[in-house]
This record gives C-alpha cells, sequence and structure tokens, in this order.
C-alpha cells in the first residue's frame, strides 16, 4: 500500500482527505509527490490542523469541528506547505470564499488584473459573435467531458474572453444569467455554490484577456484541477 493509498482511506476530524483524482481536499496535487514529501506534508498538516482544533477548543468547542477545503489554505506563511522552495497552491473549491481566495490572492495577484480594451462597432460585433459561439459549441461539448466543473466554467470564459471586448462581455453576461437561473429556476446551485461558481468564470475571462494567444486549458492547469 502506497502513502496516498493510506491517506485516502482516512479523513480528519477537519475534513481532510485525499481525492481519486490524486488531490485532496485542501487543493495539493499528491501526484507528483516522492515518499519523503508525501510524510514531510502528511507531518505538516497534522502539525496545522492540531493548531486549529486547539483554537477551537479554547472557544468552547470539543468536537464536530469546523470542516475545512481550500479555503485552510491562505496568503499567510503559516498555512501553506512548501517543498523544494515553493509553495503548494489550492486548485478546487466549493465555497465562494474559496473562490475568492484563490481569485484575488493567487490568480490576481500573480498575473495583475486587466481589463479587456474597448473596441469599435464592427470588432465589438465581431468580437461579440464569436464569444458566443464558443460558449454555445464549448457547452455542448464540454457538457459529458470528464473534467471538473470549475474548469469547464474557467475555460468556455477564457476561451471567449480572447477575442476581445464583445466575447469578454458575452461570457459575463451568459455566466451570470446561467448562474441566476441554476440559484432560482432549475435550483440546482445555493447562492454559494453559484457565486463559488463566478470565481471560475472570473479567473477564465482575466487569463484570456491577459492571453489572447495563448492556449487556454495549459494555462488554466496551473490554477484549477482539470
Amino acid at each position: 500500500m502506497t502513502e496516498n493509498q493510506f491517506y485516502n482511506d482516512y479523513q480528519s476530524p477537519l475534513g481532510y482527505r485525499t481525492l481519486e483524482n490524486g488531490y485532496d481536499t485542501y487543493g495539493v496535487d499528491h501526484s507528483q509527490f516522492t515518499t519523503r514529501e508525501e510524510v514531510e506534508y502528511q507531518d505538516k498538516r497534522v502539525k496545522r490542523e492540531e493548531e486549529l482544533m486547539q483554537q477551537q477548543r479554547n472557544m468552547g468547542i470539543t468536537g464536530n469541528y469546523k470542516q475545512y477545503g481550500s479555503d485552510f489554505w491562505s496568503a499567510s506563511p503559516e498555512n501553506n506547505y512548501g517543498f523544494e522552495g515553493s509553495e503548494i497552491k489550492p486548485r478546487y473549491w466549493e465555497t465562494e470564499q474559496e473562490g475568492k481566495h484563490i481569485y484575488e490572492d493567487i490568480v490576481a495577484r500573480e498575473g495583475g488584473e486587466i481589463k479587456p480594451e474597448y473596441q469599435s462597432p464592427l470588432p465589438f460585433v465581431k468580437s461579440t459573435l464569436a464569444g458566443g459561439i464558443n460558449i454555445v459549441n464549448g457547452y455542448k461539448n464540454l457538457k459529458n467531458k470528464n473534467i471538473s466543473d470549475k474548469f469547464k466554467h474557467a475555460l468556455l470564459n477564457c476561451k471567449s474572453a480572447q477575442y476581445g471586448y464583445g466575447g469578454h462581455n458575452l461570457a459575463s453576461m451568459f455566466s451570470d444569467v446561467k448562474e441566476l437561473s441554476d440559484i432560482y429556476i432549475t435550483k440546482q446551485n445555493t447562492v454559494d455554490e453559484s457565486n463559488a461558481d463566478n470565481y471560475a468564470n472570473k479567473i477564465g475571462r482575466l487569463i484570456g484577456t491577459k492571453y489572447p494567444n495563448g492556449n487556454c486549458e495549459d494555462m488554466l492547469e496551473q490554477y484549477i484541477i482539470k
């Protein structure tokens, strides 16, 4: 039994567990860990979780501890575990707060926020049409693909934003309408879940705007589990 298999059968009091895709619920990719790195990571995780549980015990909480997802991570160094001098970053999230952290503290902070340049009427119309075609075709093609939901959201928005201001705006409007529909019409999402999805949409548009000629899939994989 490997280290990863062992920890895959374990769930900590704060909700930590490893997932079948090689990631854990704190957003860390274990697929490239050596045995030594895996043991080191687990040691640091246990110590950090014990600190957090002690904080809760100091508040009178002795059971049913707060469960942590990737919001376990933050910009504070004490919440991050690094190997070979680089920090491991969360790459998936389920809540609005977690998505906000990844968007603001990682994606936007690393690359800087950028807005699409305004287009004159004809390029704007062409950009809008191209972005719309991309969304319709992309939605059909990605619907049943075995990739994460957040990656699908980001990918559609990234490719549309690469067409320019019109494509960026159309993707933004489409995403907003889709999330509102998921909340109030189909009732597939809670408000928090849809707000979490919208951070994936924002990440996609930001990356697509910043790198109009880049490969969206390759660029997004460094921020979101595919």
